[in-house]
């Protein structure tokens, strides 16, 4: 609760009652219209122009004013604080994104490599797992089968990007 340093009643007739109270920081002014007939034309102006007088005091004193120096510094501060944080979280953002990719890309090779190899077509094996890769966004999957004989247990599938993209993936039992 404000503790208010002055309080002053100013009015005309009785039909217009004007409150101003001060603090050591800010006025307040409060106008109770009650209309009443014998209330003027000269009276409502009269009202007006304290209101207007007040506002112009207060502007001139700097307590309308906008923002200190200090204030749009510390923000713009602040602000600069936010961007160097958020820039590199992006960045690694998008490297786990291409990095999960591949592995996801690899897997998917992997997995469709060993249902090729197991259902007796090791000769399309490589193609399986070459469907996995997505061209659009540059992946790549190869094949391979490291074990002698070839077998499901020595699939191979390795998932490489575009340029830019972090390092190759692989997946498989082989690997």
């Amino acid at each position: 609760m404000r503790d208010f340093l002055k309080a002053r009643l100013w009015g005309g007739t009785g039909n217009v009652v004007l409150g101003i109270f001060e603090d050591d920081v800010h006025t307040f002014v409060r106008a109770v219209y009650i209309q009443l007939p014998g209330e003027t034309a000269q009276m409502r102006a009269t009202i007006k122009n304290y209101l207007e007088a007040e506002k112009a005091r207060r502007e001139e004193q700097g307590e309308e004013g906008g923002f200190s120096l200090i204030e749009l510094i510390i923000v713009v501060v602040i602000l600069g604080i936010l961007v160097a944080i958020a820039i590199p979280i992006f960045a690694n953002i998008q490297t786990t994104a291409q990095t999960n990719a591949l592995k996801a890309a690899a897997a998917n090779g992997a997995t469709a490599a060993a249902t090729e190899f197991a259902a007796n077509n090791a000769a399309g094996a490589g193609a399986a797992a070459a469907s996995a890769g997505d061209p659009a966004q540059g992946i790549t999957v190869s094949y391979a089968n490291t074990a002698t004989p070839a077998s499901i247990d020595g699939i191979c599938v390795t998932a490489t990007g575009g340029a830019g993209w972090p390092a190759a993936q692989e997946s498989g039992p082989g690997c």
